[in-house]
């Protein structure tokens, strides 16, 4: 099949070739009079070009051309969102409209996206969301292989995105680095250090949760959702270039959140309700997950009256600890009152944000699950192998791999708490729900025209 695979690109390839050559021989912009009509003469040469090729063919050209620019000598911020790791970096501009418009096509969910090293993949949409007219979100995967992860998140001018692939383990993150640029970077499958606090009710993994706020459960979805009000420290906020910054990287946090649990056989769903600035910085992640719980220390105690008024079940909060290896801190095993975690920001690219709200649901280390056969570990174990967006199943394969055991499964524990934490609060804003119903899985009627106006809207632990 390899080899089949490799001829029919092959093909394909002088097939394209040979179409641009014979639409360039049809160009001559030296027969122009001035240069003017020598640079009118070779956009017409080239547009005539472009539309010879197949309409994959033209998109794939104008994404390499046009989606990514390299730069060059380019300041950006000191301590910005990059691990200083051996990893090489692309510092690119990205035009933002174009990819505005790949998102939203809703007459093609599949684009090309250039990487780094000459690296590139075929992003097939699964779900895009069109919160306003400068924020979107969309999940994915690359065309050849079903089991790869594809996050992108716009807002404003700053773009998100996390893309891992399984067959060639390879996994890169696009960045925000200040003036306009962004990286673009392989991501290493070191693993950052996790710490655990164990919190009430954390050995009572399948009982009803004694809550302070219940929800009516007759009321509740079919699919349980666990509303989460998310906070940032001012470091934070620095690292990631801003707010439009943060809140694209909280919304990625977010969509892989749910994606891992939709790719795992775990009926969940997590929403964002709030994100909130915090006044006081970080000192340490045990230090600050104990100041965040308590309500009455003097530091970040308004997250409780937010976290009230906005009906959130769980808080996790977004710092910036320079000097330290670990990604993150959670309570494990929740009640409403240790329903807390803090991430930090270099560390979404490893899905700590959604490993440390497995902590608060009720999952330990041991119930994550690593195979060194098909060298992957799941979101929550610890290892030397890349970490893949699943939970542990025994249910569920992997590259024809079992992703767990009967005593390694994730899965089982958040389908069997998840709703009781869901009913922390009772559900008090919609604030997280897109201007357009979803143009993958809601593409219309058959036949449907796509106008402009008819486009969708624009213990602790890591």
């Amino acid at each position: 099949m390899k080899t089949q695979r490799v001829t029919k690109n092959y093909l394909r390839s002088v097939l394209v070739t040979l179409t641009m050559a014979s639409a360039l021989q049809s160009c001559n912009p030296s027969s122009s009079s001035s240069g003017s009509s020598n640079s009118n003469s070779a956009n017409s040469c080239q547009a005539r070009t472009m539309s010879s090729a197949t309409a994959s063919d033209k998109d794939s050209m104008q994404n390499n051309n046009d989606l990514f620019q390299d730069v060059n000598n380019v300041s950006v911020r000191s301590n910005n969102n990059q691990d200083q790791d051996d990893a090489q970096t692309r510092f690119v501009k990205i035009d933002v409209g174009q990819l505005k418009q790949r998102l939203l096509n809703r007459r093609s969910n599949n684009f090309h996206l250039p990487l780094l090293n000459n690296k590139s993949v075929n992003v097939v949409l699964q779900s895009v969301k069109k919160y306003s007219a400068n924020n979107i979100v969309a999940t994915g995967k690359t065309d050849n292989d079903e089991l790869s992860n594809v996050t992108i998140v716009i807002n404003d001018d700053v773009i998100t995105a996390n893309v891992g692939e399984t067959l060639s383990q390879e996994s890169y993150e696009i960045r925000f680095a200040g003036n306009g640029v962004h990286t673009v970077k392989a991501i290493t499958a070191k693993d950052d250090d996790c710490l655990t606090v164990e919190g009430e009710n954390a050995h009572n993994l399948v009982q009803p949760l004694a809550t302070e706020s219940a929800k009516d459960v007759t009321a509740m979805a079919a699919v349980p959702t666990i509303d989460v009000l998310v906070a940032y420290t001012p470091a934070a906020l620095n690292n990631v270039g801003g707010l439009s910054a943060m809140k694209a990287l909280i919304q990625m946090g977010v969509a892989d959140s749910n994606k891992a649990y939709q790719s795992s056989g775990v009926n969940l769903a997590l929403r964002l309700v709030g994100i909130m600035a915090l006044s006081q910085s970080e000192s340490s992640f045990t230090s600050d997950l104990s100041s965040l719980k308590g309500t009455s220390d003097g530091k970040w105690d308004g997250v409780h009256a937010e976290r009230k008024r906005l009906g959130a079940d769980l808080v996790s909060v977004v710092a910036y600890y320079p000097s330290t290896s670990t990604a993150g801190i959670g309570f494990v095993g929740s009640s409403y009152s240790s329903g807390f975690s803090i991430t930090k920001t270099t560390a979404f690219k490893q899905f700590s944000f959604t490993h440390e709200l497995g902590h608060n649901i009720g999952l330990n280390h041991s119930d994550g699950y690593e195979n060194a056969s098909g060298r992957f570990r799941t979101i929550m174990a610890y290892g030397t192998y890349t970490r893949i967006p699943r939970f542990s199943n025994p249910a569920i394969d992997y590259n024809s791999y079992a992703t767990g055991t009967s005593s390694n499964n994730s899965a089982s524990i958040l389908n069997a708490r998840g709703a009781g934490v869901a009913a922390f609060s009772a559900s008090v804003t919609q604030s997280d729900l897109p201007e357009n119903s979803d143009p993958i899985t809601d593409p219309g009627l058959p036949g449907e025209p796509c106008t402009d106006s008819e486009a969708p809207p624009a213990s602790a632990s890591e």
